[in-house]
């Protein structure tokens, strides 16, 4: 296949399955009995205000190219070189694929980059979980910040939460037989791998991988540049 043909036909099915997706996720709308949804989608966007919108739109767009700008950075610091196209395309994927699967667009905007720049999933996959560790340091610090400044309010509201002990410890008990649970389950499918020597290959050259990928935030050049990028992100995100 040409190349050129290859690429329209990449991109067609790329617009295909956004599409797909975004009538995937309309179609759980509720509407009243009787209306018909793209009456009710367009009745809306006439009574919104579009000034407002489009400032909305511009904010999560900056917020999505910045973000897009420090996976670059971070899967260059690999050796992956990509460029700020590829990465923005990948991303949006991943947050299309996530108004049908909760979360499962971070595994495809992965595998999304590794068909664009042919970079190792569980590589790529190792450097989301690592962006998503930072973002949760970031969400922590701004609770911090929140509980120092408004601690009063909060204090008040807790106080105003109906607690039952006893639920409280059914749920304990449940969460911690969930946990042991998990812990057998892990313990045998470790055993099961660890005795196939072809299926133990592939599992340590994934984790490999994935170690590499989660890592990467030590190897980066300009780590001063990526704490930048996560501060503008949650300041745009707050805004």
């Amino acid at each position: 296949m040409l190349p050129r043909a290859k690429v329209f036909l990449q991109y067609t099915l790329i617009i295909a399955a956004t599409i797909l997706l975004i009538w995937l996720s309309l179609r759980g709308l509720k509407v009243q009995d009787g209306e018909n949804k793209w009456d009710y989608l367009v009745q809306t966007w006439h009574s919104a205000d579009k000034g407002w919108l489009l400032l909305m739109a511009f904010v999560y767009t900056v917020s999505h190219l910045v973000r897009a700008e420090r996976w670059r950075l971070v899967l260059l610091a690999l050796g992956n070189k990509t460029t700020l196209n590829k990465s923005f395309l990948s991303l949006m994927v991943g947050y299309l694929v996530n108004l049908v699967i909760p979360r499962g667009g971070e595994v495809s905007r992965c595998y999304n980059m590794y068909k664009l720049e042919k970079i190792p999933v569980e590589v790529s996959f190792g450097t989301v979980v690592m962006e998503r560790i930072v973002d949760l340091l970031c969400l922590v610090i701004l609770i911090a910040i929140s509980f120092i400044l408004e601690s009063q309010k909060l204090f008040a509201f807790i106080d105003t939460l109906p607690i039952n002990i006893q639920a409280g410890s059914s749920k304990l008990v449940i969460i911690l037989c969930f946990g042991a649970s998990m812990l057998i389950f892990a313990g045998i499918l470790y055993w099961l791998i660890r005795k196939n020597k072809k299926v133990n290959n592939l599992a340590i050259k994934l984790w490999n991988g994935f170690k590499g990928g989660l890592l990467s935030v030590f190897k980066l050049e300009s780590k001063g540049l990526f704490a930048f990028y996560s501060v503008v992100i949650w300041l745009l995100y707050f805004l």
